[in-house]
């Protein structure tokens, strides 16, 4: 059915969804609302009066199934209302607005949860043909598991053998110490293993530890065939761990210190992933080496988050390439405008608003509002997750425009006296910049895409609930 639906009264959960990646859905009729084959569309160039304007598409997932009967509000930049429309069969919506405008979502329920605010998503700066996906708590396919034993070899010296793998993680055993076990040089430690979704193929680590949990060798086989039930024994010696160095120059002066971590992956998917270790600061300077595999022919993944001490914002530094033994980063070229104070909203113009100074300037914003509204006969509670283009003028006050939505379902715009707050705040820099990211900014709790050889992503998120009240009432946690 292609009407409006009913707004139904709401639960508090949880502001921010930890989503993940949707997939488009092939696009189905839905009577008269705008919704149609788009694959049939003739293209347009948007100057041609024989052909039909440039539409916007958002498809609207729940547990990654496409989620019928759901309202979409197509906006132009200045609210006016475009179309009202619902999701079909397959979960999408199309409408056609001016660039820059807005498309919201009026999202699902997330799975097994009964009672939950009303969630609304909102795309700002939306530009056809863009094709925008949300997703709510995706449910990720296992694939097949498949079981077999995994023989290695044992250095004999009471070492702890993990099977880290492009499809699993698994403990192999503990290797006995040759004098006690009487065992001969080159004997092997077997044990039964289960991987999921490997497809027949897999790239294997194997990473020994001693005693006290510190990486004393490792071993690196790819392209290994595996299947159900046949073995396999991987040979050759154990290398040892390569140090390698993290350092990060022109530091925060309020920084406690920088946590890093870094993942090995290969172009079947993630291979190992290391603790979290802080890196300190000495001056303007921080370092930190960490004992590491060093297989070749893999990519290096490394997150680093700055710990500050004072502010209202914390960086956090994601970038890819070659696994190098060492790592430098000019941390004051790389980081993002500072908060200088945390979001407020102001109910007249429909704006959060915060100030920044220094850094590199953002490509755009992620916010999450959460509200409590009392019409006089009920409260309702309402999570609104809203992805935007940075603008800030004049410089050093950005901005992030909201809609003014429809009230044909209910007035879910925000008003003097409710209780309200600022949830999330994520400012990014991503290659591409938002043009690149809006289809998908939406889909995933933070969008990081590691695509390519090299890159590099940059955010900032809240670091402390921001001291300064919201125009209206506070609504804390």
């Amino acid at each position: 059915m292609c009407g409006p639906v009913g707004y139904h009264r709401r639960m508090k959960r949880s502001a921010w969804l930890a989503t993940g990646v949707t997939v488009g859905m092939a696009l189905g009729a839905c009577g008269d609302n705008g919704v149609g084959h788009l694959a049939d569309a003739p293209p347009s160039d948007g100057g041609d009066p024989e052909l039909p304007p440039p539409r916007i598409t958002v498809t609207v997932t729940l547990g990654g199934m496409p989620a019928a009967g759901k309202i979409v509000y197509f906006q132009n930049h200045d609210s006016t209302l475009a179309s009202e429309t619902q999701t079909n069969s397959g979960g999408n919506a199309a409408g056609v607005v001016d660039d820059g405008g807005f498309v919201t979502v009026i999202e699902p329920d997330p799975l097994g949860v009964i009672t939950v605010p009303t969630q609304l998503a909102t795309f700002v700066g939306v530009k056809a043909p863009d094709h925008l996906y949300v997703d709510v708590s995706p449910l990720v396919a296992p694939g097949t598991s498949i079981t077999f034993n995994l023989t290695v070899p044992n250095e004999q010296a009471g070492n702890t053998y993990t099977l880290y793998s492009s499809c699993g993680t698994q403990n192999v055993g503990q290797g006995l110490r040759a004098a006690r076990a009487g065992a001969a040089v080159g004997a092997t430690l077997t044990k039964a293993v289960t991987l999921t979704g490997c497809d027949g193929m897999a790239d294997m680590l194997v990473v020994s530890t001693n005693g006290v949990g510190q990486l004393a060798g490792w071993q690196y086989h790819p392209n290994i065939a595996v299947a159900n039930g046949v073995a396999v024994v991987l040979t050759g010696a154990y290398l040892p761990p390569v140090g390698t160095a993290f350092t990060y120059t022109n530091i925060s002066p309020a920084s406690n210190g920088l946590a890093v971590q870094r993942e090995l992956r290969t172009a079947r998917g993630s291979l190992y992933r290391t603790d979290q270790v802080t890196a300190s600061p000495s001056g303007t300077m921080a370092t930190t080496t960490i004992q590491m595999p060093a297989p070749a022919g893999v990519q290096a993944v490394t997150t680093t988050t700055d710990q500050p001490s004072t502010g209202h914002g914390k960086q956090t530094i994601v970038e890819w390439g070659a696994a190098d033994a060492n790592y430098l980063v000019d941390y004051a070229g790389v980081a993002l405008h500072a908060y200088a104070t945390g979001p407020s909203l102001d109910t007249a113009t429909h704006t959060i608003t915060w100030s920044d100074a220094g850094g590199a300037q953002p490509d755009f914003v992620l916010a999450t509002y959460r509200g409590t509204h009392d019409d006089g006969n009920i409260s309702h509670e309402l999570t609104w997750r809203i992805a935007a283009p940075y603008s800030a003028y004049p410089p050093g006050a950005p901005s992030l425009q909201l809609p003014v939505l429809p009230t044909t379902i209910f007035d879910f715009n925000p008003k003097d006296g409710d209780l309200m707050s600022i949830d999330r705040l994520v400012t990014m820099k991503v290659p591409g910049g938002y043009a690149a990211a809006r289809e998908r900014a939406l889909a995933t709790d933070i969008p990081i895409e590691i695509a390519g050889p090299t890159g590099r992503i940059v955010y900032e998120e809240l670091f402390s609930r921001p001291a300064a009240a919201l125009n209206g009432n506070r609504l804390d946690n």
